[in-house]
């Protein structure tokens, strides 16, 4: 794979990884960079915009709206709308009887 740019190849990058897994968002960055960035804004991006409020079905909705109007802007890339609402759940109930008790270890 070859590219003219950086952002060129994190774009053929970013398309291959789409194609073979479907449904997740992709970031390219320099590791230094994205630490910078958590600790000053608590994102891990050079902009973040928050929408606050109680119920998540709005704050989800309203976010792709953000994400509509600002999509076409020129430098605007790797444009993710953070999931906050229908992400699947795993439950664990232990079976305690069968498990080994810490006298035993």
């Amino acid at each position: 794979m070859s590219a003219g740019s950086k952002d060129e190849l994190a774009d053929k990058f970013k398309e291959a990884l789409t194609n073979e897994i479907p449904g997740v968002d992709f970031e390219f960055t320099q590791p230094i960079e994205m630490r910078f960035n958590e600790l000053i804004t608590g994102v891990r991006a050079d902009l973040a915009i928050k929408i606050f409020g109680e119920d998540l079905e709005v704050l989800y909705k309203k976010a792709l709206e953000v994400e509509k109007a600002i999509q076409n802007i020129e430098g605007a890339a790797d444009i993710i709308v953070e999931k906050v609402a229908g992400l699947p759940q795993m439950s664990v109930k232990y079976d305690r009887q069968k498990l080994p008790s810490m006298a035993s270890m």
